[in-house]
């Protein structure tokens, strides 16, 4: 209300002000929060999605008397309205670090089994990203994302160690391949030989035992320093994991 008549259209100004700023981001904000439950593994809570319905309600007032009476007969008391708009408000909070619990969380999903210790911490971080947590306190998001930052260092870590001494082997079964080239070409040539007799059957498939390993024997741009520490928990040059075996001669 305000104390003089005078005063009333200012007023009205600056409501329409107001509800013109919330209409243009309750769109946003009911898909980021619907895109992020579903990421996690949740769905946004019936209580904020109605809150966000009322809201938009609301937002397409025009005048502050049309306003007045739409609020008092959505919210009877002045408590009820502020309780509805603090959901709100968390949820916008929420949505505003989306895209950085999105990140995470698809990293944390995307990491392989590297070691107990740090696939022990990564369970132990996901577990933090509970949506109805982060819309119930949105200042822990805060936190949360360090517990990540702090998780993803050891990761980043550890995977570039095993990616670096994968490589490292089969760059030592390259070289230890060159020393058997010819001996195994020779038998090749052996094979062909008729006088000789039919090869044994362990020796049938030298030439294409050989074309094998050599395929195997790929050595990633990135051996000694995988691009992990972005947005992609897997060497983005090999996509390489734990699971992945080096050759042997």
């Amino acid at each position: 209300p305000v104390a003089m008549p005078d005063e009333e259209p200012q007023r009205d100004e600056q409501l329409l002000t107001i509800l013109g700023k919330l209409k243009a981001e309750l769109p946003e904000v009911s898909k980021n929060l619907t895109t992020l439950a579903s990421k996690l593994g949740t769905v946004v809570p019936k209580s904020l999605i109605e809150t966000i319905a009322r809201l938009s309600g609301l937002a397409a007032c025009s005048s502050f008397q049309e306003f007045d009476a739409a609020v008092r007969e959505s919210y009877p008391s002045k408590d009820e309205f502020a309780k509805a708009f603090d959901e709100y408000t968390k949820g916008k909070q929420l949505r505003e670090a989306a895209f950085n619990l999105s990140q995470a969380w698809d990293y944390l999903g995307g990491a392989c089994d590297i070691d107990d210790s740090v696939d022990f911490q990564r369970d132990s971080v996901r577990s933090f990203f509970a949506f109805d947590s982060l819309l119930k306190d949105p200042t822990i998001i805060t936190v949360r994302l360090e517990s990540f930052e702090k998780w993803k260092k050891s990761y980043v870590n550890a995977y570039r160690k095993a990616h670096r001494a994968y490589y490292q082997k089969l760059k030592e079964l390259e070289l230890s391949l060159g020393t058997l080239k010819p001996e195994a070409k020779a038998l090749v040539k052996m094979n062909t030989i008729v006088e000789l007799g039919p090869p044994l059957p362990t020796m049938s498939g030298v030439a294409s035992d050989l074309a094998a390993v050599e395929k195997r024997l790929y050595i990633c741009l990135d051996a000694e320093d995988a691009a992990i520490d972005g947005s992609e928990p897997k060497c983005p040059k090999c996509s390489w994991t734990p699971s992945v075996q080096a050759p042997t001669t």
